[in-house]
């Protein structure tokens, strides 16, 4: 006979709030841009503790919202 241990109720409540989410498909993209303006990016950046990479998908997303994907 198996005794199976109890869940708490923070256990069955993380569960029923718990939503399943696809995870997002990731695609490598490179492009080329001055030295210039990749100084200023990385500078942005570093200052504001955000990887370059969100920064350029914020603007792709709020630059491009309402052309379907």
């Amino acid at each position: 006979m198996e005794i199976n241990r109890p869940t708490s109720t923070t256990t069955r409540l993380d569960d029923t709030f718990r939503t399943e989410t696809k995870p997002r498909q990731i695609v490598k993209t490179t492009f080329s841009i001055p030295i210039e303006l990749h100084r200023r990016l990385k500078y942005y950046a570093l200052t504001r503790d955000v990887a370059m990479n969100d920064l350029v998908c914020e603007w792709i997303e709020q630059n491009t919202g309402d052309i379907p994907a």
